[in-house]
């Protein structure tokens, strides 16, 4: 059980890091930083439906096996 603590602590901070590098890159476009701020949500936001989308079609393609 300490293993998956640890691989979920990992993960958390792995997104954390990687939307906070998404939020430094369109803040590095633009000079507002309201702009930046309402574009790194919308960036946000995509990135979360993509990555919805794409867990339900693996989900349709891999069935979980009943045993």
């Amino acid at each position: 059980k300490t293993a998956v603590l640890f691989g979920n602590i990992l993960a958390v901070l792995l997104v954390g890091f990687a939307f906070l590098a998404v939020g430094v890159f369109v803040s590095s476009l633009t000079e507002s930083q309201v702009i930046a701020a309402v574009l790194s949500i919308v960036a946000f936001i995509f990135l979360y439906l993509i990555s919805a989308t794409m867990m339900d079609t693996i989900v349709k393609t891999f069935p979980k096996a009943d045993a």
